[in-house]
């Protein structure tokens, strides 16, 4: 019985580690919502627009400035909000995944029980502040004003895959029950 109380933990803490990862990349990459205007491909993303032209020598990223013509206040807002969200949600996924390799090396001992409770609060707390960074970003990339034509980018798909992930792994370990 232990032994599969420590599986579901594993894979409980396999998909937020996962999510992470992906959380990371989301944040990273600049195409949450992208555009093309007159043969120039426009990236908006929570750090930073780019603004490929087809020039090999030109820099076509630049940090999001706020206010700007394209951002108004309020999608500014969003924006640097859901850094700020998906920023934490990296912190507590990648503590809780880590915490899961603490528990697999010390599995055995009783006093794991307060490990286990903050590695339940973690994933809790990493897929709040994940699902308000996801809704966030989204609404203020694909909000900017100005800009036709706005899709949906690969940063902002990205970001969903690793929710749904940190949602089957919060569920998981959340429903764990172990067997002391």
């Amino acid at each position: 019985m232990a032994n599969s109380f420590k599986l579901i933990i594993v894979v409980g803490g396999t998909f937020v580690a996962s999510a992470f990862i992906l959380f990371l990349l989301s944040n990273g990459l600049a195409t949450w919502s992208q555009t093309t205007i007159e043969s120039r491909k426009i990236t908006f993303g929570l750090w930073r627009i780019c603004e490929f032209t087809g020039d090999d020598n030109e820099i076509p990223c630049s940090d999001i400035l706020c206010p700007s013509e394209n951002l108004n206040s309020s999608t500014c807002a969003k924006i640097r909000a859901a850094g700020a969200f998906i920023a934490i949600t990296c912190a507590f996924s990648g503590i809780c995944g880590l915490l899961c390799i603490v528990y697999c090396a010390m599995s055995g001992d009783k006093k794991l029980q307060k490990l286990i409770l903050t590695q339940k609060i973690l994933a809790v707390a990493s897929l709040v502040t994940g699902m308000i960074g996801v809704s966030l970003g989204i609404a203020g990339t694909m909000g900017i004003s100005n800009v036709p034509n706005l899709e949906i980018g690969d940063s902002a798909i990205i970001a969903i895959a690793a929710f749904v992930g940190n949602l089957i792994g919060a569920v998981t370990l959340v429903l764990a029950k172990p067997y002391f």
